[in-house]
């Protein structure tokens, strides 16, 4: 029988107990991993741009180090939200999910320098809020206009669509609704 030591015990819980405060050089430096959930009733800012916030964000964040010897922070933030449709001004359920891949520069020159492949995080030498850096990647990950997948939940909520309106395009391309209008027009000639 294998005995376990308290800290075989304790190690399993310590991986969601995430810090208020991280520095971005030293968590790459180490290429440590933060993973577990922030609540997101400490979140104003997202919380002032949605109907409602769900209790908790789940957060998965390495900290690495290029073949350049450049640190980045990189991993996956997600939280479910409540938003309003554009289409019907009914509630509707989201899942924000945002890839992260940062790069913890010193000053706004050397964030121009990064390669293309990474957003600049500019914190000097500081340490920063892991709960800041969870919001501004939620807010990122925020629809421009959100409206329901299913114009199904839109009826529901009353909403009746116009004949002159386009049907809507499914997929993830914003542009493809443009080649429906193209069509419609065509046969209108």
């Amino acid at each position: 029988m294998t005995r376990l030591t308290p800290l075989a015990i304790i190690a399993p819980l310590m991986r969601n107990h995430l810090p208020d405060r991280i520095d971005p050089w030293k968590l790459a430096a180490s290429g440590g991993c933060l993973k577990g959930r922030l609540p997101l009733d400490g979140m104003p800012r997202l919380a002032s741009l949605v109907e409602e916030v769900r209790r908790t964000a789940r957060l998965e964040l390495w900290g690495r180090r290029d073949e350049q010897g450049l640190s980045f922070l990189q991993g996956r933030v997600e939280a479910g939200v409540i938003l309003r449709c554009q289409r019907c001004l009914g509630p509707m359920e989201a899942l924000l999910e945002a890839e992260v891949n940062l790069a913890p520069v010193h000053s706004e020159a050397h964030a121009e320098a990064l390669p293309r492949h990474y957003d600049p995080l500019l914190v000097g030498e500081q340490m920063i809020s892991l709960g800041d850096l969870v919001e501004d990647e939620l807010i990122l990950a925020l629809p421009v206009v959100p409206l329901h997948q299913d114009p199904g939940d839109c009826e529901a909520n009353g909403y009746r669509p116009t004949a002159d309106e386009p049907e809507t395009v499914k997929g993830d391309n914003p542009f493809a609704v443009l080649s429906t209008l193209l069509k419609s027009s065509k046969h209108q000639e």
